[in-house]
């Protein structure tokens, strides 16, 4: 896991660099292109290595239960558009049994619909800091204990109706 966070890290800092960079660059769309392609295969192993992700108890494990499956996705530089929902929905069980997702950091502006209707299983949800302006006006999160909206733009909270597909 510690690796993960490692490439997730590197690939932030590979992100901004190549943004700058590729402003001065004349093979701007090759830079970009190259970027997307490192931003892709990251978010890819992030996803399976939180699919993959199982307890395996030591003699010395306390807590026989399942490890709970955590993506973190904090800082990638993602837009709206960028949230890899189809692939976190479409990768096995992975809709059900996600206990987190992080999504801090990133240029959302909104919350793609999927991620906040497919994730029945998801009990915490950051998108602190996300520049967020709006929130969807239908949530089905049953299970969602705490969600993360710290740090963003959203000036009106939406009505009450919103609040329906969240757990009183």
């Amino acid at each position: 896991v510690d690796t993960a966070a490692a490439i997730a890290a590197t690939i932030a800092t590979d992100t901004s660099s190549n943004c700058s960079s590729s402003l001065h660059s004349t093979n701007t769309a090759t830079t970009t292109s190259n970027l997307s392609i490192a931003k892709r295969r990251n978010i890819n192993l992030l996803i399976d290595q939180c699919e993959s992700t199982r307890f395996i108890p030591t003699p010395f494990s306390k807590n026989k239960k399942r490890k709970k499956k955590t993506l973190l996705l904090s800082n990638m530089n993602l837009t709206s558009n960028e949230v890899p929902i189809q692939d976190i929905v479409n990768t096995g069980t992975l809709s059900t049994t996600l206990y987190k997702l992080s999504l801090s950091g990133n240029a959302l502006i909104y919350l793609p619909h999927l991620l906040v209707t497919s994730l029945s299983g998801l009990k915490l949800l950051d998108v602190s800091q996300c520049e967020l302006k709006s929130l969807p006006e239908k949530w089905d999160m049953p299970k969602l204990e705490r969600l993360d909206l710290g740090h963003n733009k959203i000036r009106e909270f939406p009505c009450e109706k919103m609040l329906q597909g969240l757990p009183e």
